[in-house]
């Protein structure tokens, strides 16, 4: 049976509470060890479900993120007892990068869900389990929801159409993005009537 068409056969309320409860449970710890355990959990699903290849893309976007706000941790914050080196005249403090990556980490983790709930969590499975209660609200998170796939498909197509110069100036590329913005918002609006 097929890894996405199994968990489909689940109640949308069960993938719910099982998304919901390790998202919950991430946001909520900020002990490195159950951090580093969700981590594990979310990465081991997100392998299971999406594969290597788009796993790993997702974790090259999430790392460089996760080592810039650890970086920007260290430097900002300068409480701790124990100092590494002085940078610019400011202390860079163990416990300031210890306290950056374990924020990393759950950043890290809660993108790795994100990623499995974009995957389990369809727009219908949402309208499901909240159309009775709040029927238009539920009914507009779900076109949001599928709007926003589309709208990255579009704005890849948009892009590829209207090549950048890479020799044009500043102020080219600039007025460039801004047209292909508008023009991913006219399709929008369009889409959206």
């Amino acid at each position: 049976m097929n890894r996405q068409r199994w968990f489909e056969t689940l109640h949308p309320s069960v993938v719910l509470l099982y998304l919901a409860g390790g998202m919950v449970l991430g946001l909520c710890t900020m002990h490195p060890v159950v951090l580093g355990l969700l981590c594990i959990c979310a990465l081991s699903v997100n392998l299971w479900l999406r594969g290597a290849k788009r796993t790993a893309r997702t974790l090259l976007h999430a790392l460089v993120l996760c080592c810039f706000i650890t970086a920007l941790n260290a430097l900002c914050n300068h409480s701790g007892a124990t100092e590494l080196c002085m940078l610019f005249g400011a202390p860079i403090t163990l416990e300031a990068l210890a306290y950056g990556l374990a924020a990393s980490l759950m950043l890290l983790t809660m993108w790795l869900w994100c990623a499995v709930w974009q995957c389990w969590m369809t727009s219908e499975r949402f309208l499901y389990l909240f159309g009775n209660l709040a029927p238009t609200l539920s009914l507009m998170l779900s076109m949001v929801f599928a709007l926003i796939p589309q709208s990255g498909k579009k704005l890849s197509q948009i892009r590829l159409c209207g090549k950048l110069d890479e020799g044009a100036g500043k102020k080219q590329r600039v007025r460039a993005w801004i047209r292909q913005v508008s023009a991913l918002l006219v399709m929008d609006m369009e889409d959206s009537m």
